[in-house]
């Protein structure tokens, strides 16, 4: 009778084994063999990493370009908004000239601007 040189329980002369189950790779608990499934399953996750690398790779510069545009949209409206101002100077310079050369035309203007506003509001008042 031969004697086995390796403790009972001891992984050693188990190669190709899985080290909690004590079973050859690939094989399950169950006496299933899994490699098929395994080398599935590897092979959807490396699919499954590529393709958020690959997405990921295109985010960069696609966030990028968002960047870019929302600046330029940004000094745009600065811009618009310097504009704005400059016009609202101008409309306030030009009225105030006219205030100046026509004084009584002007006020007569006033006046007959707030009746025909004082008639809306009364109006729209007794409407409601």
């Amino acid at each position: 009778m031969e004697t086995n040189p390796t403790p009972m329980g001891s992984t050693s002369g188990m190669s190709s084994s899985d080290m909690s189950t004590g079973m050859p790779t690939g094989v399950s608990s169950a006496g299933m063999d899994t490699s098929p499934v395994h080398g599935t399953v590897d092979r959807a996750a490396r699919a499954a990493h590529e393709t958020v690398d690959r997405l990921a790779s295109q985010a960069g510069p696609a966030m990028e370009r968002m960047r870019a545009m929302a600046a330029d949209a940004q000094e745009r409206m600065r811009q618009k908004y310097g504009d704005l101002g400059a016009m609202e100077e101008e409309w306030v310079t030009m009225a105030r000239t006219c205030v100046r050369d026509h004084p009584l035309a002007s006020v007569a203007v006033a006046v007959v601007a707030g009746m025909l506003i004082s008639r809306m509001s009364s109006s729209s008042s007794r409407h409601h």
